[in-house]
């Protein structure tokens, strides 16, 4: 297999505009930001999906979109050029040795490690700074934690699933992304798991996923941002060949779901100590799940309002932990979210200004 050299990678704030464009438009501010999507698409002609944004794919509804680590944006172009392992190969250390600005997600390391069948934490990634506040540290109280860091790498503190608690996850993973379909799947999934399985065995999942069918090979193109315009109408398919990314986020978000119905009511519940934990960090790809889970949470008509009230305010606490600087993988899930909570939008929008402003911050990054 050949081996990459050591290189320096930038691990800057994701520029996805016209997701913020869209954001912007739903969110009331006028519709100069549909014009403005336009006009990207004009100018970008290479970004085909921008002309099929509108009124047909939700971020974080619908689909779930790639990771934007800088790490991951290698390891594409290591899949593209066949730098990775085939048949019964496995991978070694030094064969992915890089470099990063800022430190990114625990699970694009997972991604590294799953895609060139290393062993776990054996992939050499340094890193060049820890942005304030530190993603590696919860921002607030938590009852369980998915990771524990030795300087700058980070190590699983939950153990490994049982395999059929990984299983009954992983077939929820397969299924296309409907958040609302994923909801209702996963509260019959919790149901047939609770009697054998504890929180700790989803957790497991998270950070230790199950392997992806067919994981590693060549992009599918349907999966890819930058090939959304293959599809010709409603959400993408299913990739044929998962890529290693694309499972670790899929299998996140399902063990997420399936905990959002580990049990009813709020207060004292173990899924409200299980989601605010995951919410809370440390940052990783499964902050995205908990804000996602949170706000399907949020919107249940039985919920009581101080429980509502509750997740605004953990929502409100990550949008202020939002980092001064480097990658940051969960402002546009946070945003996503947002815009579905059952509160008026003029109530909503002076609540979240930093998270606006970070998202401005990406625009002027992207232009």
């Amino acid at each position: 297999m050949p081996r990459p050299q050591r290189r320096s990678i930038c691990a800057t704030k994701s520029a996805a505009t016209p997701l913020s464009f869209l954001l912007r438009y739903r969110l009331g501010q006028g519709p100069q930001w549909l014009e403005s999507l336009a006009a990207f698409a004009a100018r970008h002609p290479d970004h085909g999906w921008t002309s099929n944004i509108l009124g047909r794919l939700q971020w974080y509804v619908d689909f779930l979109p790639d990771p934007a680590e800088a790490t991951i944006g290698l390891l594409k172009n290591m899949v593209e050029q066949g730098a990775v392992p085939r048949g019964a190969g496995a991978g070694k250390p030094e064969d992915f040795e890089v470099s990063v600005s800022s430190i990114e997600a625990p699970s694009a390391r997972t991604a590294v490690e799953m895609t060139l069948r290393m062993p776990p934490g054996s992939a050499n990634i340094d890193v060049g700074g820890i942005p304030s506040p530190d993603p590696r540290e919860p921002i607030g109280p938590v009852d369980y934690l998915l990771w524990r860091y030795e300087g700058s790498r980070p190590v699983a503190a939950v153990p490994a699933p049982p395999p059929d608690v990984a299983a009954a996850v992983a077939e929820l993973a397969r299924r296309p992304f409907d958040v609302d379909e994923w909801t209702a799947r996963a509260a019959e999934v919790a149901a047939q798991l609770r009697p054998r399985a504890t929180v700790e065995a989803l957790l497991g999942v998270m950070v230790r996923p199950p392997p992806a069918p067919d994981v590693a090979g060549r992009l599918q193109p349907r999966t890819a941002f930058d090939e959304l315009s293959s599809v010709t109408a409603g959400p993408p398919p299913q990739p044929e060949k998962w890529m290693a990314w694309n499972w670790i986020r899929a299998v996140q978000f399902a063990a997420t779901l399936v905990l959002s119905k580990w049990d009813g009511g709020w207060v004292g519940s173990v899924r409200r100590k299980a989601l605010l934990s995951l919410a809370r960090g440390p940052v990783d790809w499964t902050t995205e799940a908990a804000i996602t889970a949170l706000g399907q949470v949020c919107r249940e008509e039985t919920l009581p309002a101080e429980a509502k009230e509750e997740i605004v305010a953990v929502l409100r606490e990550l949008a202020n932990a939002l980092p001064d600087r480097g990658h940051c993988c969960y402002p546009y899930a946070l945003a996503a979210a947002v815009m579905r909570l059952p509160f008026p939008t003029e109530q909503l929008r002076p609540k979240f200004s930093p998270l606006w402003r970070y998202v401005e911050g990406l625009d002027a990054e992207a232009e």
